[in-house]
């Protein structure tokens, strides 16, 4: 069976994981936009206060780590399209447009963060933060 998750975030790697210890034999491939896996964006305003020393000891696993699992983690990749009768997910990675099929598609994307309808939104030293870039970003 071929399973694709897209998303790699609190959604995604767990359920690639759970799929993984129930059934050892399934081809799993997780899409993330992200380029870290399995890390907590919850810790990140404590790398920022210097509670946690740096943005590394809050990523808990690589992606050679779910390698090792049969688990293929696609980082810096986009899904770009589904075709759910064909049963194909069109993404983007390392420049290249690829395709995939699969058996059975997981839908783990999280969310954006809010951004209210206000003047100076857009400004230089005004940050959102949901992912470790972010964070690094908020710290330059």
């Amino acid at each position: 069976m071929k399973i694709v998750i897209i998303g790699g975030g609190a959604g995604g790697i767990p359920t690639a994981s759970n799929i993984r210890k129930y059934d050892e034999e399934a081809e799993i491939t997780v899409i993330t936009r992200d380029n870290k896996v399995s890390y907590s964006p919850c810790a990140i305003p404590y790398v920022l206060s210097n509670k946690i020393a740096s943005f590394d000891d809050i990523v808990m696993r690589t992606p050679e780590d779910y390698k090792k699992k049969n688990i293929n983690v696609l980082t810096e990749a986009e899904a770009t399209a589904i075709d759910a009768e064909a049963k194909i997910v069109t993404y983007t990675h390392e420049g290249k447009e690829h395709t995939i099929e699969y058996d059975k598609l997981v839908l783990a994307t999280g969310g954006n963060p809010f951004i209210p309808p206000m003047k100076g939104v857009d400004l230089d030293g005004v940050f959102r933060i949901r992912t470790i870039d972010d964070g690094k970003a908020v710290k330059e």
